[in-house]
């Protein structure tokens, strides 16, 4: 979603240009500094989040 979100397509689709306006035309070094950091932090929450999840719910259970 980040990734259409921040691109422009205004060259490729011009009839979509009003929806996809966003500020980066193709992959720039800002664009890693903001979309791609975006990316890359959700993939690592995900990745983390259920190890996190089953790490709660076993103290959970063991403190019961």
């Amino acid at each position: 979603m980040p990734l259409l979100v921040n691109a422009n397509l205004g060259e490729v689709a011009p009839k979509l240009s009003w929806i996809f306006d966003g500020p980066f035309y193709d992959f720039i070094p800002l664009w890693y500094k903001t979309v791609g950091y975006t990316i890359t932090q959700t993939m690592i929450i995900n990745a983390l989040m259920p190890v996190f999840v089953q790490t709660i719910a076993a103290w959970i259970a063991w403190f019961k």
